[in-house]
């Protein structure tokens, strides 16, 4: 499958969002990050600290570059 429905956990909404097994083999993937309430989920994603429970920490490049692009705020913990 190249795409799946996602449902967010916060507000509920439901999206279309492209797999992991494609975003893996793109050849830059790129996270933007902002604000200080991220600033935890980025930690642990970061530092591999329990951070399965989040898409991000699946996002594994085959062979390209993973790029985090993160402001003051959301990487105030790393």
């Amino acid at each position: 499958n190249y795409c799946e429905v996602a449902t967010q956990p916060d507000t509920k909404q439901k999206r279309i969002t492209i797999t992991g097994k494609v975003i893996n083999n793109a050849e830059n993937i790129c996270f933007l990050v902002t604000g200080s309430n991220k600033s935890e989920v980025v930690s642990e994603i970061i530092n591999k600290k329990n951070s399965k429970k989040y898409p991000a920490s699946h996002i594994y490049p085959n062979w390209g570059k993973l790029i985090w692009y993160l402001d003051k705020a959301a990487s105030r913990l790393i």
